[in-house]
């Protein structure tokens, strides 16, 4: 990995500034931005907090960095990168059909001992054996001078065949290697081979791009969610705080007999239910923060993790309708699903091509070498004897499949069934993404101008709540009327929050779809950039 990627992905470690204001509620340790709790700001979007541990060190890093990180420590992307890497080699290894082929092999190492004897021989008319004729061993070189010359002088004697008993022994160890030599110079089959090795490699490096896109849209989904879950603890946070104060007034108000039991009972049940939603939400902040270290390969559980960018909210979606369907079009699974069907449909023509005959040429280099001797004894026989030969062959090699039992016919039909569903796949896929597209851009349409709504219903209703404080601090109105105004601010909330998960996994999802990059201007930069 480069020094500097790897610089680049690495959590920073960094010192809260005094911009971060710390707050403790409920035994929980809370850091808001510097717009928290101000009475000037109601907005959703404007106020972060998140929990934090106090006697923990802080470590950031950004949204892109973070996107980076994931991808490049992926084991799952590691291994499709290792698929690729090997389909690249089994292309090579298609593409060395072209050449020839040079083998070497030991034959065989043989150690032979033979004795025989025997009282007849297979000169002159009747010489054979008696017991087993045309069956056992017949040997027809006569072995050494002295005993032709005896078996003539015999054999001028009696015309049986029989000679006076002699034996024959041989012993030698021998080996024969042989050079091979094939080169196919005409083959049909061979581009089929190459071709659908060639679109193997394709589908898998399309399936690689698939698997990162995948990882960044979860990742990226995964930190959106994150950051909703801040504004919901901000804004929970906020009414959890009023509630508390409000409840502090009652409970003077009550010792002083002003309301009853009743006004002040409803208002810590209040605050209880909002405590409740507090906690909620930090579980799901914590939740979602614990599976995105996990699918960053973050290691460095005993810190306070931070992810200080904000996700802006985005514009409309910048491309036409057509342009969309265009580029859905090109989404990686897709083409890997056609690339998959090239590669069946090679194969298939390939099993095919078996039929027809291959021609290639064919050469042999073959040495044996003999140590050993071979005589008859009496007397003794010699030792120290060998003999060497050497021999080659090269021709032309014809080889026809003619019947095979329709073996390869019913494989290219395989095969061919096999690359029509892939292309039945391609199609699926691409319709499936398509209303994927239309769907998240439907969303997205509706959904800007449902959170614009909602943000402004918030800031008039805070801003209302806070009048009514006041209000009733000068006895004007009473708790009803702050009550009504809190569950509508729990109400407002909990929209805004799951409006904002959907905006941003459709927008995420049209980004992975298209393959579009991220604008410099989707970001507010935080602090440094980090």
């Amino acid at each position: 990995m480069p020094p500097e990627v790897k610089e680049s992905i690495s959590p920073v470690r960094f010192q809260p500034d005094a911009g971060m204001n710390s707050y403790e509620f409920a035994g929980l340790s809370f850091q808001c931005d510097q717009l928290f709790g101000s009475h000037i700001v109601y907005s959703l979007s404007s106020q972060r907090c998140r929990p934090y541990d106090p006697s923990l060190d802080h470590h950031a890093l950004g949204f892109k960095n973070l996107l980076l990180r994931s991808v490049v420590l992926s084991p799952s992307i590691a291994a499709s990168l290792s698929t690729v890497d090997s389909n690249r080699w089994l292309v090579r290894q298609s593409f060395s059909s072209w050449y020839p082929s040079l083998s070497l092999s030991s034959g065989s190492l043989m150690s032979v001992n033979i004795s025989n004897t025997q009282n007849y021989t297979s000169s002159g008319s009747g010489g054979s054996n008696p017991s087993a004729s045309g069956t056992s061993f017949q040997p027809t070189t006569e072995i050494g001078n002295s005993r032709r010359r005896i078996s003539q002088t015999q054999m001028n004697q009696d015309n049986s065949g029989l000679v006076p008993p002699y034996t024959q022994t041989s012993s030698y160890l021998q080996a024969y290697p042989v050079l091979t030599l094939n080169w196919q110079l005409f083959d049909l089959s061979r581009s089929s081979s190459i071709s659908a090795s060639k679109e193997q490699l394709t589908a898998s490096q399309f399936q690689a791009l698939d698997q990162a896109r995948q990882t960044i849209l979860s990742v990226a989904t995964l930190y959106s969610q994150l950051q909703a879950s801040e504004y919901q603890i901000a804004t929970i946070l906020s009414l959890c705080v009023s509630s508390q104060k409000l409840l502090e007034r009652y409970q003077n108000q009550l010792e002083q007999g002003l309301i009853s039991k009743a006004v002040f009972l409803s208002q810590r049940s209040n605050l209880e239910l909002s405590k409740s939603q507090l906690m909620s939400a930090v579980a799901t902040y914590q939740s979602t923060l614990e599976q995105i270290k996990v699918s960053a390969m973050i290691s460095q559980m005993a810190t306070n993790f931070v992810l200080p960018q904000t996700l802006a909210l985005p514009q409309s979606w910048p491309i036409s309708l057509d342009q969309t369907k265009e580029l859905v079009s090109q989404y990686p699974s897709i083409l890997a699903y056609e690339h998959q069907a090239r590669q069946y449909s090679q194969l298939s023509q390939g099993s095919m091509n078996g039929y027809w005959p291959v021609i290639s040429i064919l050469g042999y280099l073959t040495y044996v070498g003999t140590q050993g001797s071979q005589d008859y004894s009496p007397p003794q026989q010699p030792s120290g004897a060998w003999s060497s030969q050497v021999s080659n062959y090269i021709g032309l090699n014809f080889t026809w499949n003619i019947f095979d039992g329709f073996s390869s016919y019913n494989q290219a039909r395989s095969y061919a069934s096999q690359s029509l569903s892939y292309t039945q796949q391609s199609l699926a896929e691409s319709q499936s993404l398509l209303s994927e597209a239309m769907s998240s851009i439907e969303e997205i349409k509706y959904t800007l101008p449902l959170l614009t709504s909602l943000d402004s219903s918030y800031q008039a209703e805070a801003q209302a709540y806070y009048s009514y404080l006041l209000r009733m601090q000068a006895g004007i109105d009473d708790y009803s009327v702050i009550f009504q105004s809190q569950q509508q601010l729990s109400s407002l909330l909990s929209s805004y929050s799951s409006s904002y998960q959907n905006l941003f996994s459709s927008y995420f999802q049209l980004i992975a779809l298209t393959g579009m990059h991220l604008n410099a201007s989707f970001f507010h930069q935080y602090q440094d950039g980090n």
